[in-house]
């Protein structure tokens, strides 16, 4: 019997061949589209996945590094030291040029840097203005305003975190117009937002320039550059006074405050130094509702009213005491109080010692390594310490002799020498 011979019908073959043509020719589409791309090692490229278009990250990373040219020729790393005197290093902040041989950045604290070439500095809101001889405003530079409803929308995050401008995408899914304390002009806040770092420079992926990343309360809050550009020549052309200080630490007024204060707003009083300027004008318990008859609601309209006080300046304090409003007038001094210098606000822990509730940024309490939750187990001479023992040890240590501070912080128990540079 002989073989028979696989037949294949007349449409079969004519299907072959249109899909033998239909690939050809997607290939040469393919290579003409895409000429500048990759070949694949394999014998059979994916056409179809080619001519497809690129996913979300891809055309996102591509979108990023072809503006990052242009980034770096606006953004200049700015070394600034966290603390002055510090022996940790600087931080470099990214800065633009706002004026032919200036810089605007936000300094890493709400203490003034110790870089020589900070020509002004703004406490409440840490703008600092540093002089660049070479720097000149960008002939190219563009700004971009948030309209009144805002979109969602990729933003290009810059950073300087070791000397060179880095980039990356951030996704804004929502904007928000708000008062921003310290800042003349609403500012905007960023709910949902990846974290950024304050200070972080915002553009569009167009490359023009958003703002300014800062703290709100709790939240991040874009500063439009146009507002920190003015505040920044503002800056440089009333300079920074000699700041003041009133030596008071407050907190926030909770609903149990509130109702054992019979106050409706302000901040709660919570520390006065003894020797500072309000030693005797007011007292611990007290709210302070208003500065010069404008009104405090919170630490964050407190912070803006004292950080921008210079030395000599007089203010009425609006306190609420037991169950009557009294105007405290208060001069503020040149140099803050020794306690305050100190930076710490201390807790009595029966039978344990004094417990470190804050640490003031550059204080000396900072600088020697303490720490928010720290246990002072002795300080001094004195064992187990209260808060008003604590402070009278620090307020009377003498220059020619560190103060032995014994501290406990968790499962670790350390003893500091502390020197009198406070």
């Amino acid at each position: 019997m002989s073989a028979s011979r696989l037949r294949i019908s007349r449409d079969t073959r004519w299907l072959l061949v249109i899909v033998a043509v239909s690939v050809a020719a997607l290939s040469v589409l393919a290579r003409v589209r895409f000429r500048d791309d990759a070949r694949l090692a394999g014998p059979i490229a994916p056409v179809l996945s080619q001519l497809g278009p690129r996913s979300p990250f891809e055309g996102m990373t591509a979108a990023v590094e072809g503006v990052l040219p242009r980034l770096r020729a606006v953004v200049t790393p700015l070394a600034l030291p966290a603390i002055a005197g510090a022996s940790a290093g600087e931080t470099v902040v990214p800065a633009v040029t706002f004026a032919d041989g200036f810089v605007a950045a936000l300094a890493p604290t709400r203490t003034r840097p110790s870089a020589a070439a900070v020509a002004a500095f703004d406490r409440s809101t840490r703008l600092a203005v540093a002089r660049l001889p070479d720097a000149r405003v960008s002939a190219t530079l563009q700004t971009w305003a948030p309209i009144a409803a805002p979109q969602p929308r990729f933003f290009v995050a810059v950073e300087t975190p070791s000397g060179e401008v880095v980039a990356r995408p951030v996704f804004v899914a929502a904007m928000t117009s708000t008062a921003s304390p310290g800042w003349p002009s609403p500012s905007w806040l960023l709910p949902g937002a990846p974290p950024m770092a304050p200070g972080t420079m915002l553009f569009t992926l167009e490359g023009a320039l958003a703002g300014v990343i800062v703290r709100h309360d709790s939240q991040q809050a874009l500063v439009p550059w146009p507002v920190v550009a003015s505040e920044a020549q503002r800056l440089l052309t009333t300079g920074d006074a000699a700041a003041g200080y009133l030596d008071i630490d407050v907190q926030v007024l909770t609903e149990p405050l509130r109702a054992a204060t019979r106050s409706q707003q302000g901040v709660l009083v919570s520390w006065v130094a003894p020797s500072g300027a309000a030693a005797g004008l007011v007292k611990v318990g007290d709210v302070i509702a208003g500065v010069d008859g404008q009104a405090v609601a919170s630490v964050a309209d407190w912070e803006p009213h004292v950080d921008r006080l210079s030395a000599g300046q007089s203010v009425t304090l609006d306190v609420w005491r037991g169950d009557a409003a009294v105007a405290v007038p208060v001069v503020a001094r040149g140099e803050p109080a020794p306690a305050a210098l100190l930076g710490l606000r201390l807790r009595t822990v029966a039978g344990a010692g004094a417990r470190i509730e804050r640490v003031a940024d550059g204080s000396a309490g900072q600088r020697a390594g303490l720490r928010a939750g720290d246990l002072l187990t002795r300080v001094g001479d004195v064992d187990v310490p209260t808060e008003a023992e604590a402070r009278r040890a620090f307020d009377t240590a003498t220059a020619d002799r560190p103060l032995l501070v014994a501290v406990t912080r968790g499962d670790v128990h350390f003893v500091l020498a502390m020197d009198r540079d406070w």
